[in-house]
């Protein structure tokens, strides 16, 4: 993917919240922090490989905290550990032998860690119609950075490409547009509101 083509999709998916008001919110301002580090790593990623590693790890740490600013249930983030944690050790198990040069299986291990962290934060904030989204974006980037991983150690094909661009784009999209989509939610003018909150006691 040319430079200038992930420049302009990367700065769109920074601009879209910042446009819908992330700006007036402790959520809002830590997405757009995770999103503006999301940047730098798609700028910084394919030259110094470490720098972009660390630029994505202050972005997913920016995530947990907008995470955690909405609201964790940690009976959702708990039933989650399981899951992810068998995720991530079946994912390093399979992509460790193929990690070249050596040096950058620390950088590795350290982003799944990262990562698996930020996705179950997002598991803990999942309540609701705005959660939801939150985890679909958390889910998606996760396996987008699969593909990432393989594309970089495993397989030089570019199906990864294919793949794993769509996805990244997306989730970061979708994880920006819950800063538009939480503001409309917090107004009593959603005909909805009600019904989902009444939903969302149940489950």
């Amino acid at each position: 993917m040319h430079v200038p083509c992930v420049l302009g999709a990367s700065t769109c998916f920074v601009l879209a919240p910042v446009a819908g008001g992330a700006l007036g919110s402790a959520y809002g301002q830590f997405v757009v922090v995770g999103l503006i580090a999301f940047w730098c790593g798609d700028v910084l990623g394919a030259p110094y490989f470490v720098t972009g590693v660390l630029a994505f790890c202050v972005g997913h740490a920016a995530f947990v905290c907008a995470f955690i600013a909405k609201g964790i249930a940690w009976k959702r983030l708990m039933a989650a550990l399981v899951p992810v944690v068998i995720a991530v050790v079946i994912i390093l198990r399979w992509l460790l032998p193929h990690v070249e040069p050596p040096a950058e299986i620390a950088a590795v291990c350290a982003y799944s860690i990262v990562i698996s962290i930020m996705v179950l934060a997002a598991f803990g904030a999942s309540e609701g119609p705005v959660g939801r989204l939150i985890l679909a974006a958390a889910v998606i980037i996760y396996v987008s950075d699969i593909f990432v991983a393989r594309w970089k150690y495993v397989d030089f094909g570019a199906i990864n490409g294919r793949l794993c661009y769509p996805l990244y784009y997306t989730g970061c999209l979708i994880l920006g547009m819950t800063v538009v989509a939480r503001k409309c939610w917090s107004t009593d003018a959603s005909p909805y509101r009600e019904r989902y909150r009444y939903d969302d006691s149940r489950s």
